[in-house]
């Protein structure tokens, strides 16, 4: 079966807030420093704090990242901007092999209205009714399965296929779904994924 040693949290939004709903808020939780303090204060469980960097570690200049992660003495972890990625990023840093995805699509669901994608209030102030047309549907060609993805969806999931490349990271998304597929990602049915590395 799954057990759940941490739960990870990036979001800095109201909609983060929702999760807490469903969750086991007594295991230990791994928090970026831009999280909502709200989330924070109703977790029971032990809180441990890092640095967010959308960059890699160690591949670039003296950061804002590395500034922050000096003053405050906090590990500086490559986000990717996203929960996914970061904690994708966090596995392989405890030497976790391969990494199972589940739940992770980096796309909405075709029968979700736009206007209730995280992203619709955002890209509509931006661009009006123009905004229809940053939201694409495709196929995923393993599962067979359409989503619909956008602008920003699309630059998180390249973000982490650069991720998975230059780390050299064993992904498999176990999913059955969703905008991660190609590169060097494996599809597997999540059954199969935890029969053989469970």
């Amino acid at each position: 079966g799954v057990h759940v040693n941490y739960s990870l949290n990036v979001d800095s939004s109201d909609r983060c807030l929702d999760f807490l709903t469903n969750a086991d808020t007594t295991i230990p939780l791994i928090v970026a420093g831009t999280v909502n303090p709200k989330f924070v204060e109703a977790w029971k469980g032990e809180v441990y704090w890092f640095v967010p960097d959308i960059g890699l570690c160690g591949q670039h200049q003296f950061s804002v990242a590395d500034t922050l992660s000096m003053i405050s003495g906090k590990t500086i972890i490559s986000s990717g901007g996203n929960v996914g990625t970061t904690s994708v990023l966090a596995a392989h840093i405890v030497g976790a092999k391969p990494i199972g995805l589940l739940g992770m699509d980096m796309a909405h669901d075709v029968d979700e209205p736009l206007e209730n994608t995280p992203y619709w209030n955002t890209v509509f102030e931006a661009y009006g009714e123009r905004a229809r047309a940053l939201f694409a549907r495709r196929t995923n060609p393993y599962w067979k399965n359409e989503y619909v993805t956008d602008h920003v969806f699309d630059a998180y999931r390249a973000l982490f296929l650069e991720r998975v490349r230059l780390l050299g990271l064993d992904i498999v998304n176990a999913s059955g779904q969703g905008a991660l597929h190609g590169g060097d990602i494996r599809q597997m049915r999540f059954e199969e994924f935890l029969s053989k590395y469970g």
